[in-house]
């Protein structure tokens, strides 16, 4: 099991700064693993110093250490490590997981209410033999039975989701069938493009060359469509092309992205337009993330309010029905 994105976010976030402030890698990983012992982070903290003292560089003291970190962190290190710009990836990283943990605790903090809603719904059915004076014993076992197929719905679309994200990063079929869903796919799309932007110009930054940036930003990724084209244009790199015009007849990147690397590519600003455009697409997932944030709960609401009105009228039903046989007896 990962840390966290907040407790990501925490560890980046304080290496940037003291590794900023002139502090040594390993002085920063032991100021960091004194604090807070029993935490997670002091003891990933713990593992990087363990790393470094078996004489592994500083990226590779991060892949060893556990909770084991994600290839994409490992990757970022290795190639700002080398080039002399560790700092950068730092930066980036911790951008990018706070990014991660804001936006899901705004979704996690909307469906709060919705969430207390669909535990009350699922009790809605006791009503009626309370109000009427039936038994108890069948519609209390059906409440539970019913808020336990909840959780395991909910349990099921997780685990869906994210076998659906690893597949992705090896298999097209399943990535365009991501890129392709209502609402998330743009999500999808938007978050792998941010990353190729953004990735391919660390590389950059740290002296590596286009082919080999490319092969990095592919990776990055973790999407299998991506991939496969940052891998064609890696060639043509290798072989001396220019990236501008396969970019352009690739039809994978958006056509305004494309013609903006190509133009920058030949007035020699690749790195200052990746940064703008890895900072566009980061708000544009940002704001499709929001929305999914926004309706999810609202549909989650509306379905938790229709199934109460059902077993408020069920309720009145069966309430109608007792006088009736009531007043049939009296008779």
């Amino acid at each position: 099991m990962q840390l966290s994105s907040r407790e990501k976010f925490l560890l980046y976030a304080e290496l940037a700064k003291l590794v900023a402030a002139g502090f040594g890698i390993d002085k920063s990983a032991e100021l960091l693993s004194s604090q807070a012992p029993g935490g997670r982070v002091a003891g990933f903290a713990r593992g990087i110093r363990a790393g470094l003292a078996q004489g592994f560089s500083f990226a590779d003291a991060v892949g060893h250490s556990t909770p084991t970190p994600s290839a994409l962190e490992v990757s970022i290190l290795r190639a700002t490590e080398s080039g002399g710009v560790l700092p950068e990836g730092l930066r980036y990283l911790r951008d990018s997981f706070e990014s991660e943990w804001k936006l899901w605790r705004s979704v996690r903090g909307r469906l709060i209410y919705p969430a207390f809603l669909l535990h009350l719904a699922a009790f809605v059915p006791v009503i009626p033999p309370l109000v009427t004076g039936g038994a108890m014993e069948g519609v209390l076992g059906r409440a539970l039975w019913t808020l336990g197929a909840v959780y395991a719905s909910g349990a099921g679309l997780f685990w869906a989701g994210q076998i659906l994200g690893r597949l992705a990063e090896s298999r097209e079929d399943v990535d365009r069938l991501l890129r392709r869903l209502p609402m998330i796919g743009g999500a999808w799309r938007f978050i792998g493009l941010q990353r190729f932007a953004g990735i391919f110009r660390v590389y950059l930054r740290c002296g590596s060359t286009v082919s080999v940036a490319l092969d990095g930003a592919g990776e990055a990724t973790q999407s299998a469509v991506l991939v496969k084209e940052a891998a064609k244009l890696s060639d043509c790199a290798e072989a001396g092309e220019a990236i501008g015009p396969h970019l352009e007849a690739s039809g994978t990147f958006p056509s305004e992205f494309s013609r903006s690397l190509a133009n920058a590519e030949r007035i020699g600003g690749l790195e200052q337009d990746l940064a703008r455009w890895a900072e566009h697409y980061r708000e544009a997932a940002a704001a499709r993330l929001e929305q999914i944030g926004v309706w999810f709960p609202k549909a989650i609401y509306f379905l938790v309010a229709s199934y109460v009105g059902w077993q408020v009228i069920r309720t009145y039903v069966g309430i109608y029905e007792g006088v009736l046989k009531q007043l049939e007896r009296g008779m």
